[in-house]
């Protein structure tokens, strides 16, 4: 017991403070993961998240927040927030401003000199007021480079520019330690720091959740397809839907989306209008449920509009499920360069093509290529670099 003590006495504290990633959110696991890891080495963990599921747009009830504290190792804070219903709305610009302040107040409060802080990299205003504690304490602050804002956005405009450009340059050049999750993201940091080095840790799967074993060959020429994932604005699935609606070998089945999502009303209405019979909208399951659930598929779908590699694909990866990528981004030049999938356009002509030149064979060798990289992408051990480049600064 004085032994224990003692190292609690001397471990390193750091809060990992992330807005809408929680065990409650049912979305990523990134920070949670690096908190257990944190927490397995020795560091004193604070882990601060909100009452708010971004993706599907509700709060927590108070009793769900209760067991997820009692269920951490580590001190868990949830922040109330201001709910809003769309990603793009003054609400969510305000509730974001007063969210960002709330945690800064909050951290003030429990951090001291020589402590760690880690955040993802959004919302701007959140990398802002982050900052500021170290105007105050003599702290380390680390950037996980998972989205890029105003980047990332496909519809944007001068104001929406002024405000990310206005937090961003009076902000980056605070933080310390840089890790990103995309390779093109380090040029989204270079134009706010541009002497700032980056550290690629994408966001791999976890092994204790994907046991999944190489799959026997396959015998047949139909093609059942999946996305996992809510229906989102980033992610435009409907190219797809029209592609292969109502065509007998292929199929598609959406897991993850309640109804709620930003193209559920567009991708639901489209496939009730023309009476499309192989495409199906499930809802949400339990992250550990996805696991055998795509071992029914034999490709998985990442639509993604924006730059970034998602916590998907690694799923599919895991789940030995080669990857059709729509768009020319990070996530296709992955598929090309190591030959895991196929890529093609935004465009339902072009995917159909695609997907018509896919063989039962052309499967099994891409199946054979993934299991050649997969454990390149471990969580566990991808994670490690992160908290080995913590321990450093």
């Amino acid at each position: 017991m004085p032994n224990k003590l003692k190292n609690q006495q001397n471990s390193k504290r750091i809060f990992l403070a992330t807005p809408f990633e929680n065990g409650l959110a049912k979305r990523g696991t990134r920070f949670i993961d690096i908190a257990e890891m944190l927490q397995d080495e020795g560091w004193e963990v604070n882990y601060l998240t909100t009452n708010y599921s971004h993706a599907y747009k509700y709060f927590f009830e108070e009793n769900e927040i209760l067991k997820e504290q009692q269920l951490r190792k580590y001190k868990l804070y949830f922040i109330p927030i201001i709910g809003y219903r769309k990603n793009i709305s003054i609400k969510r610009i305000l509730s974001n401003l007063k969210m960002s302040m709330d945690f800064y107040k909050k951290i003030k409060k429990l951090v001291k000199d020589g402590d760690y802080v880690l955040i993802p990299s959004r919302p701007v205003d959140f990398i802002y007021f982050i900052s500021i504690l170290k105007n105050s304490r003599r702290i380390k602050l680390i950037l996980d480079i998972r989205d890029i804002w105003p980047d990332a956005f496909v519809k944007r405009n001068i104001i929406f520019d002024f405000y990310c450009n206005f937090f961003l340059k009076r902000s980056i050049f605070k933080y310390d330690l840089f890790f990103h999750i995309s390779p093109s993201f380090t040029n989204w940091l270079k134009r706010y720091n541009e002497n700032a080095k980056s550290i690629f840790v994408p966001p791999g799967f976890n092994p204790s959740r994907f046991q999944n074993e190489l799959p026997n060959p396959k015998s047949n020429s139909d093609l059942n397809l999946v996305f996992i994932g809510a229906l989102q604005f980033q992610l435009d699935i409907l190219p797809v839907i029209k592609a292969i609606g109502n065509i007998e070998k292929y199929s598609l089945t959406i897991i993850g989306e309640n109804g709620k999502g930003q193209r559920f009303a567009e991708c639901h209405n489209y496939i009730i209008e023309n009476n499309i019979s192989n495409v199906w909208i499930k809802g949400v399951i339990e992250p550990d449920e996805v696991s055998k659930e795509l071992e029914k598929f034999d490709i998985g779908i990442i639509p993604m509009i924006s730059n970034s590699i998602t916590n998907k694909f690694f799923d599919y990866l895991a789940s030995y499920l080669p990857i059709l990528v729509l768009g020319t981004n990070d996530s296709s030049e992955m598929v090309i360069q190591n030959e895991i999938g196929w890529n093609a356009k935004f465009d339902s002509e072009d995917i159909l093509k695609v997907l018509n030149g896919i063989s039962k064979e052309d499967i099994n060798l891409k199946i054979q290529n993934i299991e050649k990289i997969k454990n390149d992408f471990n969580r566990d051990s991808l994670y490690k670099k992160i908290l080995d480049n913590i321990s450093k600064i």
